[in-house]
């Protein structure tokens, strides 16, 4: 908000997260969807994150001489693909050629199981353009604390903190010091490294079921299963423990696919 203009064009990559579309469309900004694709044999066997694609012509494509912005998020939510370091520099080279702003969305920065790479990294090039977005509420899993913070060059954080006094004006200040020592203890705890297994150990739970059920999923932190089997994912799912999220929150009417999730503790996880 603290960037676009009415009339200004902010490329988005669907299926997203919903609170990017009224941050843009609020000062009068226009949403340009570009897909990621999915697998096309997605409904009919077990696929990876990383076999979502983006097509670099479609992207090429939906830039214009308005467009201010492009919204990057990874590990993304809700498909769970780490872009790579390829897809990213191909990103980044075409909004230095444009010169176009990246909002680089990392709050999931310490949740993946294949190598991760922050675009601003790339080249002082990219870096002089990208906004990285951090969120101590996903690393903690205490999102109600809503503590969260951007890295980016000086040029461009002037225009964010003017913002972002308007509309926030001010956190709470213990829950700010306590992802600051939450921080310290997690790297002398091994927290990270324990998150990531833990989470991996929940998703290997749950798709046993759709193992013994012949049921292909995409498995990330959450399962994404196309909508074509859906009921027959609901016949199975178990009153009190399972549930299914149709999420218009990260819904996409390309895709397709429903997002099924397990809200409970490792230890009380049952089938």
């Amino acid at each position: 908000m603290g960037f676009v203009e009415p009339g200004d064009e902010v490329i988005v990559f669907e299926p997203f997260f919903d609170q990017y579309i009224s941050n843009i469309e609020m000062p009068g900004g226009k949403v340009v969807y570009v897909p990621l694709h999915p697998p096309k044999d997605g409904a009919t066997r077990v696929t990876s994150a990383a076999e979502w694609t983006l097509n670099m012509n479609e992207l090429k494509a939906a830039i214009t001489e308005r467009t201010r912005m492009i919204v990057i998020n990874s590990p993304h939510n809700p498909v769970g693909k780490v872009f790579s370091k390829e897809e990213l520099a191909a990103i980044g080279d075409l909004c230095v050629k444009n010169n176009i702003i990246i909002l680089s969305d990392e709050v999931y920065d310490r949740l993946y199981y294949v190598p991760f790479t922050r675009i601003a990294t790339l080249s002082p090039e990219i870096a002089k353009l990208t906004l990285t977005v951090g969120s101590g509420g996903k690393n903690f899993y205490c999102t109600g604390w809503r503590v969260g913070w951007l890295i980016g060059p000086e040029h461009l954080i002037k225009y964010v903190s003017a913002a972002h006094t308007r509309i926030c004006y001010s956190s709470v200040s213990p829950l700010q010091e306590a992802t600051a020592i939450g921080f310290e203890e997690a790297d002398k705890e091994g927290f990270w490294d324990d998150s990531v297994k833990e989470m991996r150990g929940k998703v290997d739970r749950f798709n046993k079921i759709w193992k013994e059920l012949d049921i292909p999923v995409s498995p990330l932190w959450f399962l994404n299963v196309h909508q074509s089997i859906c009921l027959t994912a609901v016949t199975v799912l178990r009153p009190g423990r399972w549930l299914l999220c149709p999420s218009q929150s990260v819904q996409s009417p390309a895709t397709r696919r429903l997002r099924l999730s397990v809200s409970r503790l490792f230890s009380t996880t049952r089938l």
